[in-house]
């Protein structure tokens, strides 16, 4: 209710970067207060100094320290007991909104995981899990997607179709892909380290960005009848902060991803002629 009576929600272009800035800095601060809060705790509860963490610790000074986890525990069972005593319903944390509220959370639903989540970690107690539980959703995911991705390039004969288009029989799902995909990800975490492999990623998202923006700037601004100031800066914008980006990545991503770039490059000239023959990437329908 109080998001929609709110009139420059309704704005557009420039002012809609400039209110995400703002959200982001207020977020920043609440997080910053929240983490400083949580060290305290642990410097009263843990004796942990400031600047370290619970985590690196080898042992506890003191036996009673290890209650503090348990009694951590015990008050989260007790807030539980008093919000359903009170008709509360079950708080929705942000995963679940995107998932089944289109985003939308309770400010009150917030109030209350923000507290439990500071008991939980001020008390030694916190696990984390939904970190953990994004991140092998979203590798599944994008696995199975990359799989579908090489079906459709395969069988429109972008690459190989005798290999990557072929469907498993019995169970109807591109299985070379899938196998392929997944050899791929488990020798890359033994060869290179989770910066390095979001590095070789962000090497050639940037440069998909970077085009995006000056498809939008040739799109709306070059080739438009009128000439509109946000759709001249934000483009440039855009295709600016995205290019110091990769600018900035490591000389070996930039190194590796120019040898895999120039490897495309040379296999979609000889696959096409020189380019004269087209090459199909779409994602064939559902058979």
């Amino acid at each position: 209710m109080l998001i929609n009576s709110i009139p420059v929600l309704e704005a557009r272009g420039i002012v809609i970067v400039l209110m995400a800035g703002v959200v982001g800095v207020i977020a920043g601060l609440l997080v910053t207060g929240m983490s400083a809060l949580v060290q305290v705790m642990h410097y009263f509860l843990f004796d942990v100094q400031p600047g370290g963490r619970l985590s690196a610790m080898f042992s506890l000074a003191n036996p009673v320290q290890a209650m503090f986890p348990a009694i951590g525990g015990l008050l989260l069972g007790l807030s539980v007991i008093w919000l359903r005593r009170y008709k509360f319903r079950t708080p929705v944390d942000p995963i679940e909104a995107n998932a089944l509220y289109g985003g939308r959370m309770s400010l009150t639903d917030t109030f209350i995981i923000v507290v439990q989540t500071m008991i939980s970690s001020g008390f030694g107690a916190s696990v984390g899990l939904e970190a953990g539980y994004t991140q092998i959703g979203s590798g599944i995911a994008s696995q199975l997607a990359a799989a579908r991705l090489l079906y459709g390039m395969g069988r429109n004969d972008a690459i190989p179709k005798s290999f990557f288009g072929k469907i498993e029989e019995k169970r109807r799902i591109p299985a070379n892909n899938v196998m392929l995909i997944g050899a791929v990800a488990l020798i890359g975490a033994f060869l290179t380290t989770y910066e390095r492999g979001a590095e070789l990623l962000n090497f050639g998202a940037f440069i998909a960005f970077m085009g995006v923006n000056a498809a939008a700037f040739v799109h709306y601004y070059l080739r438009s009848n009128e000439k509109k100031l946000g759709n001249l800066l934000m483009p440039l914008i855009g295709f600016v902060v995205c290019g110091l980006i990769w600018w900035n990545l490591s000389p070996p991503a930039k190194i590796a991803g120019t040898i895999w770039l120039a490897l495309g490059v040379a296999y979609g000239v000889w696959k096409t002629s020189g380019f004269r023959k087209q090459m199909s990437f779409e994602i064939p329908p559902e058979e």
